[in-house]
Order: structure tokens, then sequence, then C-alpha cells
């Protein structure tokens, strides 16, 4: 009932169908998907291993009871410090790594660079990077400035609302460093050389730094679920029985396709004001239109004598499916669509009072 009131389709349109052109799964499959987020995440279980085995996961830890000074971490910013450090996190394809570039009186060090695991976040490498650092001052007892440019990097140190086990340990390593580490946010491709210098590394460690191991975050696991989701409604779609002619135009599921324009609608079901359409559920006795021709939506778009005016051609194959998913942004297409659809409408009206 909501995909018919959300697209103003006729009732006997498919389900299917309305799913993949307002971009929104089966119901079922959503289900399914979430319940695999849940027992993943939630339960641990490894029922679930060829998605990703628990083992590998970040968690969530009860901050109750941790104090609010070990979670608002705010390093402050101080002048006098041993050595001015970059760090930085990429991706480049599957591939994530980071980068720690230590200055000592404007003197590079040896750079570290440090690749992780493709369930990685870019947002976890610019934290690690961020942690090494730290680390690196504790081991030392020396006084560090660090300048990233990840701004949802320092937001997490700040933010008392962090539940995940690898941000909150970061914040430890923080806290037990505030004196030694001061934390700035730099902007990103701006011409400073030490954050190029680091972004440059961190691309380079992404494939051939050495290995360091986090865990993956939630934010990995949504998007495996998601992965499956799509999987299953691809598979779903292209073994259903119904929607033939929807699935000759868009053979695919996609999440980001919302089309609720109910000509358009009309024109990717063959369900609407056609006399093929409504000669089927009994509403005329012959499929034919008034020129004598077989009415159903294809005809009015390409061949009605009532409506030449509006003729579109039509691309066949592979390309069909480009075309039409371009035209339905298409203001001019959309208009004409309608004139073409008001005509097949009273079109019909006249069959019926025949």
């Amino acid at each position: 009932m909501f995909l018919l009131k959300l697209s103003r389709a006729y009732k006997t349109t498919p389900t299917n169908s309305l799913n993949i052109l307002l971009g929104i799964p089966s119901l079922h499959l959503v289900t399914k998907s979430l319940f695999i987020r849940f027992n993943i995440w939630k339960l641990r279980s490894d029922k679930f291993r060829e998605l990703i085995d628990p083992i590998f996961l970040d968690f969530y830890r009860d901050i109750n009871s941790i104090s609010s000074n070990r979670k608002i971490i705010i390093c402050e910013d101080f002048t006098d410090y041993d050595y001015e450090v970059y760090t930085d996190g990429s991706r480049i394809g599957d591939n994530v790594g980071f980068s720690v570039c230590f200055f000592e009186r404007n003197s590079l060090l040896p750079v570290f660079c440090y690749k992780m695991i493709s369930f990685n976040s870019v947002f976890q490498a610019e934290l690690a990077a961020i942690n090494f650092a730290a680390g690196w001052a504790l081991e030392r007892n020396v006084k560090i400035k660090v300048f990233s440019d990840s701004k949802s990097s320092i937001e997490a140190i700040r933010s008392p609302k962090v539940k995940s086990n690898f941000v909150l340990s970061v914040k430890d390593n923080l806290y037990n460093a505030k004196d030694l580490v001061s934390l700035v946010w730099v902007k990103a491709h701006a011409g400073n050389p030490g954050n190029e210098l680091a972004d440059h590394f961190a691309k380079i460690a992404s494939s051939c730094g050495a290995d360091m191991s986090i865990p993956a975050p939630y934010s990995y696991v949504k998007r495996i679920c998601k992965e499956f989701l799509m999987n299953e409604w691809n598979s779903y779609w292209k073994n259903s029985t119904t929607g033939k002619r929807t699935k000759e135009i868009l053979p695919s599921a996609n999440l980001d396709l919302l089309i609720s324009n109910k000509y358009v609608i009309y024109l990717f079901t063959n369900h609407g004001p056609f006399p093929a359409y409504l000669c089927r559920f009994k509403i005329l006795n012959n499929p034919d239109c008034l020129c004598g021709e077989h009415g159903d939506a294809d005809h009015y778009l390409t061949s009605c004598m009532y409506n030449k005016d509006y003729h579109l051609l039509l691309p066949t194959g592979a390309s069909r499916t480009h075309w039409t998913r371009k035209l339905c942004k298409n203001y001019l297409f959309l208009n004409r669509l309608k004139s073409i659809f008001e005509i097949s409408r009273k079109i019909c009206d006249d069959l019926q009072r025949l």
C-alpha cells in the first residue's frame, strides 16, 4: 500500500517493479539484512563468517563508567615543543594506510608508514596515525605538536559520546600523553609542505607500509550487510516472474533510483491508461487503439496517429536503460510523456463509451 501511495501507480502494478522503480528493497530482504547485522555486531555470531569473522570486529563499550576527563580529550595547543608531526590516512581502492612524519628543527626524520586491512576506514587510519604519534612521544618523553587534516578524528577525540573501543583506546593513550601532545587541525591540500608530505607517504603506505592490525568498525558491518542486501535483491529481481516490462528497462536494482512520476511508471510497467492493459483486466473488450493498432505504452509513444505531435524514438537493447534513466530527469520529456498518456486516457474513455 505504501509503494502504491508513493508512486500513484495502478493497483495491479507488480510490487517487485515498484520496489525497483522507487529504489526501495523488498521488506523481507531488508529484514533479513538487519537480522544478519544484529547477529554479527550484537551477538557476535559466527554463522556468517563468509561475510566477516566476529573476532575481527571492534565493539562498543559502556561509557557511563568512564570519567568525563577521559571521555573528552582536548590536547591544548602549545608553542614550546621538541618535534613537529604531520599525520595522514589514505584509501586507494581496497588499500588503506597511514603515515606519520616527524620533523626536528625542520629536518625530516625517517617516516613511519603502516598498511591496514581493507575493512578499515580512512577515519580509523587518521586516528591510528594520531595514536602512533602520541605513543611515540610517551616512549621518549618528548613534547610534540601534531598536525592532522582530519576534523572527524579530532571531533571524535573531543566527543563524550563515542563508544568504539578502538577510539576509546586512542583517547586513553592521548590522556596519558596530554602534557606531551598538542593536536591541531590543518586544512588539507592547502599547500602546507608537511601535510602534503604526509599525504604522499600515506598513499604509499596504503600498499607498501608495514602491517598494522586494527579491528573492523561498525561502518564496515553496515557496508557488507548492504552489499548482501543488494546481491539478494538483484537475485530476487532476476528470478522474479513478474515485472517483465520493468526488467527489460531496469535489469538491476539501485538504491539511488527514485522514480515517483506516475507517467514514467506507466511507461516502465505497461500498467496505465492503455487499451491493451485495460483489456487484460476485462475493462475493455479489445486491446486495440482507436487507430486499429495494438494499444500498449510503446504504441502511444511511437506510432499512434492521435498523438503524433508528441512521438518519441525509442532505442533498443542495452542503450534503452541508459536512455530511460537519463530522460527521467528531463522535464521536457516528462511533460511530453504526460501529454501522450493523457491522450491515451481519453482514447480509453472513448473506447469504453463505444
